[in-house]
């Protein structure tokens, strides 16, 4: 759409009245009007703006017309411009200006021919040649350096030396320098570069997770699947403690017991239970002698102990005999005959008598052919 002209008729002469009648327009062939717009007639070499609300067709000016115009009466409507300055290199800064544009004469409009006022401002800012030069030190990838100087120069040649379109009041809003497609693609290309990197980073970090996690079931895992063989074994020691517990029972009960041992332990056979009965009564042998070592070593420790006390009781005996005579109970022949008596049949057999062990009872060890009876037993 065209601005500040929307829209241009052509009109076709009215045709000449009958008697009576009086030349009209029909309203269908003029453009409808919004509340913004208005109406533009030109009639012969004058133009005239007509009120929509109280046209009927009949006004001369709009009989006469041969073209109408439809202006947009907005206030400060946007337009751009855009026109292009030179850099350093082969290619151009594109220099996009952006004014606020206000008719206040729309019949002057009209008759300037101002349809599209876009061009007109793009016309302003081409005379300007100081503006056309300010890219030629700078290469693209310095735009933001161009932007500063570019906006600079607009914005003082607007404020100095506005553009004049008849009929119109404009007003500087917004100045851009856009970027060059070659920096514009080198940036998406480094954000694009960057999402990758950002992207690969995340993707370790998860590939690091998972394997984290991985890690963490695996020791769960095993410390189940250890905790599991740990309850198994602990049930196979009870259940051989048990077996153990019965097969003792059954042996303390006798021989004849082994029916019942073979019905109550599944898979036990005649050499097994021999086996445990043998290593059983070795168990008790050994305990048993083991009992009776220590009985004959405290029988030989007490032996000893009182040999040694008769010693030193005759040791005593002898000493005090001494000491009678040397203090004259005795007389000196009576006293050496009752100390050589006392040598002769007393210190001297209790020294050189031996301490007897103590009797030991003979046990004898359960073996292999010892053990032919009991399994004999076992079998009956």
């Amino acid at each position: 759409m065209t601005y500040p002209v929307v829209e241009q008729r052509e009109l076709y002469p009215v045709p000449k009245p009958g008697f009576l009648r009086t030349a009209r327009r029909s309203i269908m062939d003029l453009p409808t009007p919004l509340p913004h717009q208005v109406l533009v007639f030109k009639h012969g070499g004058s133009y005239q703006r007509g009120d929509e609300r109280l046209l009927r067709g009949d006004e001369p000016f709009v009989v006469e017309a041969n073209s109408v115009s439809l202006v947009d009466l907005a206030k400060d409507r946007a337009v751009v411009a855009e026109i292009g300055i030179r850099s350093q290199g082969k290619n151009d800064f594109t220099v996009r200006v952006t004014f606020a544009c206000t008719v206040v004469d729309p019949v002057q409009v009209v008759q300037s021919g101002t349809v599209h006022v876009s061009g007109a401002l793009a016309n302003y800012l081409k005379s300007n040649q100081r503006l056309l030069g300010l890219g030629l030190k700078h290469s693209l990838s310095e735009v933001s350096e161009v932007r500063i100087l570019v906006f600079a120069e607009v914005k003082s040649a607007t404020t100095y030396f506005p553009p004049i379109i008849p009929g119109m009041v404009v007003a500087l809003s917004s100045v851009e320098v856009l970027t060059p497609s070659a920096v514009a693609e080198a940036e998406a290309t480094q954000e694009v570069e960057r999402i990758r990197v950002l992207a690969s980073h995340d993707t370790r970090k998860v590939l690091q997770d998972i394997e984290l996690d991985e890690q963490a079931h695996l020791q769960v895992k095993t410390h189940n699947t250890n905790r599991f063989e740990h309850m198994q074994q602990g049930s196979a020691r009870d259940h051989q403690l048990q077996d153990a517990a019965k097969i003792t029972n059954f042996m303390e009960q006798g021989g004849r017991a082994a029916d019942g041992l073979f019905l109550s332990t599944p898979n036990l056979s005649p050499e097994t239970a021999a086996l445990f009965v043998r290593d059983r009564a070795n168990s008790e042998w050994t305990v048993e002698q083991q009992a009776r070592q220590a009985i004959t070593e405290l029988e030989r420790m007490r032996e000893q102990r009182e040999h040694e006390l008769r010693i030193v009781q005759e040791r005593g005996r002898n000493e005090a005999i001494r000491a009678a005579i040397s203090r004259g109970l005795f007389d000196q022949t009576t006293g050496d005959e009752l100390l050589k008596t006392l040598e002769e049949n007393g210190l001297e057999q209790i020294e050189q008598a031996p301490v007897e062990p103590a009797h030991e009872s003979p046990v004898v060890a359960i073996g292999s052919d010892n053990d032919l009876l009991m399994e004999e037993d076992l079998r009956d």
